[in-house]
């Protein structure tokens, strides 16, 4: 039969030939290939923008739920991208011109209890990886006991948020300040009156807390190798 195929001038084709289809599977594979690993990539980036979006609205959300609870005598709250800054004045934090103690008043015991109250709710519970605490002082006096005397004003608040209301030292993150960041950094308090002066000095005298929210793919067990006792 072979004989008369070619005689015929026919070429026998093996089965091997007759299943080759040039480079078209190949390529086929190739795509699918390329296009599931686009699929992947789009699924993580998707994934980490609708968390990060939604932190953002829960940080947001936080803010406005501080703002309902915030007295101006006693503490403000300010919004600042990506975190949020609550002032506690010195009328509810510390002895006024009592430089030698570093006691913590009762009202700003309860703002505290309150701050993290809400931050323990299960909307909110996660959302902070850090709280900065700073402490400042007005610029009278010696700077360097100023900075010395904000450090441990800054401690005690710290110390309150963890030995009482249970936070880890992991995620606290105390500083002194000193003078050196007063509110108004133009006014020159002793060209007021004496009443302007006293309540311009009052005013530089405060503690911040600074809640640092999480960040879309960082892990929210705040800064890297701490080891808490």
């Amino acid at each position: 039969m072979s004989g008369e195929l070619e005689e015929a001038g026919w070429e026998e084709v093996s089965l091997d030939d007759r299943d080759h289809a040039g480079p078209w599977p190949a390529f086929m594979d190739l795509f699918v290939a390329t296009s599931l690993i686009v699929l992947v990539l789009f699924i993580v980036i998707a994934f980490r923008y609708v968390k990060q979006t939604g932190d953002i609205v829960r940080v947001h959300e936080l803010y406005a739920e501080l703002k309902k609870v915030e007295q101006g005598n006693r503490f403000s709250v300010q919004e600042r991208k990506p975190d949020v800054l609550i002032i506690l004045e010195e009328a509810v934090t510390f002895p006024k011109d009592k430089w030698e103690l570093v006691t913590l008043q009762e009202p700003a015991k309860q703002t505290l209890r309150s701050i993290d109250s809400l931050l323990r709710r299960p909307e909110f519970r996660g959302l902070v990886r850090e709280v900065e605490i700073f402490g400042h002082a007005d610029r009278r006096g010696d700077r360097f006991n100023n900075w010395r005397l904000s450090a441990n004003r800054a401690v005690t608040v710290a110390e309150y948020m963890v030995r009482v209301l249970g936070r880890r030292p992991c995620e606290i993150v105390p500083s002194g300040r000193g003078a050196f960041y007063p509110r108004d950094t133009v006014l020159d308090p002793d060209t007021l009156p004496r009443g302007a002066r006293d309540a311009a000095y009052a005013r530089d005298r405060r503690i911040e807390v600074l809640l640092h929210p999480v960040v879309a793919g960082e892990d929210s067990a705040s800064r890297q190798g701490c080891r808490a006792p």
